[in-house]
């Protein structure tokens, strides 16, 4: 008779050792024996995720969380599936059978955490208020989550703020809740009041380094001398975490370049891009260059006319490279009194991810998935301002899904922003980005995605001239009166006044160029590469000696 306990102990060590044959092999030994035995299900499902069958996963998972609905972990797992396959309506959809079974606070915690991913978030905060009174375990932590969805996803900088003080006050010294403090006043331009919350996090948690990493970006000083310092000590700390040590280091750089140490400013930045890298994937250029050659042989005209729906709805994208000026043109467009900003939307990029979104099969249940995206994208533009309002949307990778938004909105415009090359790479190399971008980490990546991106509009060029307008970053700041005006005639409105006092605006800006837009047009920016040609030449070399 067989011993099902051993054969479950043989499949894990199997599993341990990567023998996958022989791990399935005893797996269903014990299932032939109990089709229902939680311990081999649970072991099939780690099998099937790690040979890469999603699908059978997903069937295992589903029939565990039948067995043991109240044991969470299923539900998380399935659930994070969804997302990871771009289904992320799915996601949250995984928990609503168990309302029905349990009311369990922790329940309503995940449900709500997926609702976020899947772009539910009037929902979401229902789930996380429900948490909280049902008495979840660290309720600081749930109106932490609730200020995030105020915050970047609603555009209400006083609810989110309104959560975070409900989240102090239960947990006074809740260095999470304060550091997002300085966040929003950072975001809302509030220069003293952020530093005043960085401050405060420092001296609660002297090692948090990226509190410290805040402070320094957000000082004007020419004199930099003791947050240089500060910083320089901190990076020495051998307990500070990596993702601490890394924002260190890009603000030690942004520090250095305060004060005209270019050299070490750029030393500062290949140490923090190498730490960030070491922990990313590496990137592929000949993938990355196939990838932009599949978006321009997709998005032909006979695909447009096939796919396209018809609307008159006219959306406003800035887009293009990261860091070439598109935040700037937002906040000057912004400052007309027609047009109201919107932001980094990630509706878009989230759509780009989903299968049904990639799928090319012709039918009328892909002409009606798109028709929804239409629909959702409009909501989301209702919660950024009056119907009588342009909303921009300044996503700068919507650069990427220009084929994909022309296909539902026809008629939306497109202003692409476009930088220097040598400018554009040393301002990205300078700063953090997500782990998505791989590129962003060394000088040559980042030249060589530039120049996808170029090819890339010139097809969108030949495909959408008439709706696409170029902001060249150099031309507008020094005449920056006549590239408003045809930015605005661009959109169809007369030339403000106002616009040129963008910095005045009462908004909240959440790039890294939250503080850059605050301070009336500047020409350092322009050329600022020069101040670093000899360093990218030696790091060019010795990387290519490499």
């Amino acid at each position: 008779m067989i011993n099902l306990t051993a054969k479950i102990n043989d499949a894990k060590g199997l599993l341990t050792k990567r023998d996958f044959d022989g791990a399935r092999l005893a797996v269903k030994s014990v299932l032939k024996k109990d089709k229902f035995n939680y311990q081999a299900l649970t072991l099939m499902c780690e099998l099937e995720i790690a040979c890469g069958n999603i699908n059978k996963a997903k069937d295992v998972l589903k029939i565990l969380i039948q067995q043991r609905p109240q044991e969470l972990q299923f539900s998380i797992k399935l659930a994070q599936i969804h997302i990871d396959e771009g289904d992320f309506e799915e996601a949250p959809k995984v928990f609503d059978p168990l309302f029905r079974l349990f009311n369990h606070p922790d329940l309503f915690f995940n449900h709500a955490w997926f609702l976020t991913r899947a772009a539910k978030y009037t929902k979401a905060i229902e789930q996380y208020e429900k948490a909280i009174s049902l008495k979840i375990d660290f309720p600081e932590e749930v109106y932490l989550n609730i200020a995030n969805i105020y915050s970047n996803w609603l555009a209400n900088s006083e609810l989110a703020r309104r959560s975070l003080n409900k989240s102090l006050a239960i947990n006074p010294n809740y260095v999470d809740a304060i550091y997002n403090l300085g966040n929003l006043e950072e975001d809302l331009g509030n220069r003293e009041d952020a530093i005043r919350q960085f401050k405060r996090v420092v001296s609660l948690y002297p090692i948090h380094g990226s509190a410290s990493a805040r402070l320094a970006l957000a000082t004007n000083d020419h004199d930099c001398d003791n947050l240089i310092s500060e910083l320089s000590n901190l990076i020495k700390n051998p307990n500070i975490n990596q993702n601490a040590l890394i924002d260190c280091h890009y603000a030690l750089g942004k520090l250095y370049d305060q004060s005209e140490h270019y050299e070490k400013a750029f030393e500062s930045w290949e140490i923090a891009n190498k730490l960030n890298k070491s922990q990313n994937r590496n990137f592929d250029s000949a993938n990355c260059e196939s990838e932009f050659n599949e978006l321009i042989a997709k998005y032909n005209k006979e695909h447009m006319s096939m796919y396209s729906l018809d609307n008159s709805i006219q959306p406003i994208f800035i887009s293009g490279m990261f860091r070439s000026g598109s935040t700037l043109l937002e906040q000057i467009l912004a400052s007309h009194s027609q047009i109201k900003a919107g932001g980094e939307l990630d509706f878009f990029t989230r759509c780009s991810r989903s299968r049904k979104t990639k799928d090319d099969n012709f039918s009328s249940e892909r002409k009606s998935y798109l028709k929804n995206i239409m629909n959702n994208y409009i909501e989301v533009l209702k919660r950024h301002g009056h119907p009588n309002f342009l909303i921009t949307d300044k996503r700068p990778d919507n650069i990427l899904h220009l084929g994909l938004i022309k296909m539902i909105f026809p008629k939306s415009k497109f202003l692409i922003t476009k930088r220097d090359i040598m400018d554009n790479c040393i301002s990205i190399f300078s700063n953090r980005f997500s782990d998505q971008m791989a590129y962003t980490s060394e000088i040559r990546d980042i030249e060589f995605y530039y120049k996808q991106v170029e090819k890339l509009v010139s097809h969108w060029q030949t495909m959408f001239h008439e709706d696409i307008h170029i902001v060249d970053y150099d031309k507008l700041i020094k005449n920056p009166k006549n590239e408003i005006k045809e930015s605005l005639a661009f959109l169809g409105l007369d030339w403000q006044e106002d616009c040129l006092n963008f910095y005045k605006l009462n908004n909240s800006v959440q790039t890294a160029s939250s503080w850059q837009v605050r301070e009336p047009l500047y020409k350092k920016a322009s050329g600022r590469w020069k101040n670093y040609q000899n360093v990218i030449n030696n790091s060019l070399k010795k990387n290519k000696a490499s």
